[in-house]
């Protein structure tokens, strides 16, 4: 019986990719972080967040696999958008075209579903969120 769930394991990958990646954590000093960063954290930053993860069935109501939608983006005040576009384009680069395994699951597809960008007014500041949505099929082992 597996000891995670889909979703945990390939929160887990995503945050080990991106934390691992020497260009993308230069262009993101603030780091990784799942849903939110904490107050005060330098900008930019890069946020992690589950949008969906139906399951894939068999014709017999079995599941082969997960497949999970995330919501992977950079965050920053808008006098950053170099460096957003920047992780931006490394979020592509590591997640545009994915398979692989770890030892919880194998990854039988990873891709790019679609880019975002979009303003958030923060105390009368404006900050922009840049990223991509990234769908990964998720099979326990």
């Amino acid at each position: 019986m597996p000891t995670v769930t889909e979703t945990g394991a390939t929160l887990a990958l995503i945050i080990a990719t991106l934390k691992a990646d020497g260009t993308l954590t230069a262009a993101a000093p603030g780091g990784v972080h799942h849903l939110l960063a904490p107050e005060g954290t330098p900008t930019p930053f890069v946020t992690v967040a589950l949008v969906s993860a139906p399951d894939v069935m068999t014709q017999n109501k079995t599941r082969v696999y997960n497949s999970n939608l995330w919501l992977i983006k950079g965050v920053a005040e808008a006098t950053k958008g170099v460096a957003l576009d920047a992780i931006a384009a490394r979020i592509d680069a590591l997640f545009g075209r994915f398979t692989g395994q770890d030892a919880n699951a194998l990854y039988i597809e990873g891709y790019r579903e679609e880019q975002v960008t979009y303003p958030e007014v923060i105390d009368r500041a404006i900050w922009i969120h840049h990223g991509a949505r990234v769908r990964l099929g998720t099979q326990l082992k």
